[in-house]
């Protein structure tokens, strides 16, 4: 697959996450591992800042992990990876 493509699966996980209004201000991340067609790749985020004074802004810790036939993660593809997010509202940045 090509590295790209990981990119695009973060910022499309983190839009179904926290919705079709959010922007991905920032986004980094390093290749660990090879993921080939066939494979199921799991990407996770967790919520690791949200400044009292940027109320708008999250920053998010990310993970590509490539998971085996039995469901259970078999190597991570890319880690670390971390993405700084404008939450979108009718009124917001990235409205």
């Amino acid at each position: 697959m090509d590295g790209q493509v990981y990119g695009a699966w973060f910022v499309q996980m983190l839009q179904d996450w926290l919705g079709p209004r959010c922007f991905v201000r920032t986004l980094e991340f390093s290749f660990r591992n090879l993921m080939f067609v066939g494979e199921t790749l799991r990407c996770e985020g967790r919520v690791v800042e949200a400044p009292e004074d940027e109320v708008d802004e999250v920053t998010v810790e990310l993970t590509a992990t490539v998971v085996g036939r039995d469901g259970a993660p078999d190597r991570v593809a890319a880690a670390p990876a971390r993405a700084v997010v404008l939450l979108g509202r009718a009124d917001g940045p990235a409205a």
